[in-house]
């Protein structure tokens, strides 16, 4: 959907057209105010930082973390941190 702002909603089809029609017919453009807004209904988010080793192995972006528990993924995490950790003080 798109948030014109105020809480005013508009189907999202309008922003790829690239305007929309107000309640009077009127074809309006977008204010820089308006936004896309996505909702999730389910599934797990993770959130690393961009240059992070985790997101520069393009096989993690299978969802992986979205198949594990919260638990298990924490030890997929600390299993590759100590791997990495390893790998170093043999390099050094």
């Amino acid at each position: 959907m798109v948030d014109l702002g105020k809480a005013n909603y508009i189907e999202r089809k309008f922003w790829d057209i690239g305007f929309y029609y107000d309640k009077n017919g009127s074809k309006k453009e977008f204010s820089k105010m308006a936004t896309v807004v996505t909702r999730y209904f389910n599934g797990s988010f993770v959130i690393f930082a961009k240059a992070s080793t985790y997101n520069r192995v393009s096989s993690t972006y299978d969802g992986r973390h979205n198949k594990m528990s919260n638990e298990r993924f924490r030890k997929y995490i600390q299993s590759a941190v100590d791997s990495l950790k390893e790998n170093n003080d043999k390099s050094s």
